[in-house]
């Protein structure tokens, strides 16, 4: 099955978008996008498919999914609790800008395979993460780069998939012209050929 492009809600200038979503099953298909994907898991259970990995995730369970790199969460059909997981959505080029951020760079090179941290890593780096979900602005920046400095200096982790799958730019290009296409002419019908 092919992942869906999938739009990240938000101003187009935003450094961070963090969604503190609590629900009852995670809701995203197979999808991908162009900004960079933290997910720390605090409810649920089931299984993600991030490229051609599939694996168990449950509570506690932290991924950096790289850009364009399909991926889905799958909560356990018999799970009966809350599905609650705290994700945030980046883009490269601000990190980029920022004097020594070198190793920063180099994780986000390595996570086009996506990675999974181990529970030692959630351990240095949750009273960050529970931070994000209620401070804005330049403190949650700051705090963010913090978190993203440990991950990027940490052995505890695991590589998902054996290769590179991120969709091609190309494919993100051309998604990107429709998506803005229908949001300009909503209103209107919009025909396939037009759209093609």
């Amino acid at each position: 099955m092919e992942p869906q492009f999938l739009k990240i809600p938000g101003p187009a200038n935003q450094l961070l978008r963090v969604f503190n979503q609590t629900c009852s099953f995670f809701p995203t298909p197979w999808h991908y996008h162009p900004e960079y994907e933290l997910v720390w898991v605090l409810s649920s259970t089931g299984q993600r498919f991030i490229g051609h990995h599939v694996g168990r995730f449950s509570p506690g369970d932290v991924c950096l999914i790289g850009s364009n790199l399909p991926h889905y969460y799958r909560n356990d059909p018999d799970w009966e609790g809350e599905a609650h997981s705290l994700v945030i959505h980046f883009q490269e080029s601000w990190i980029a800008a920022i004097p020594g951020s070198e190793s920063i760079l180099h994780l986000l090179r390595r996570s086009e395979r996506g990675i999974h941290f181990g529970p030692s890593v959630l351990q240095r780096i949750q009273p960050q993460l529970e931070r994000l979900m209620v401070v804005e602005g330049l403190d949650r920046t700051l705090i963010f780069m913090a978190i993203l400095d440990t991950l990027s200096k940490t052995e505890d982790l695991q590589y998902l998939a054996n290769t590179v799958v991120a969709v091609p730019r190309s494919d993100e290009d051309r998604m990107n012209a429709v998506y803005q296409r229908i949001l300009q002419n909503y209103r209107r019908d919009i025909r396939l050929q037009d759209a093609a």
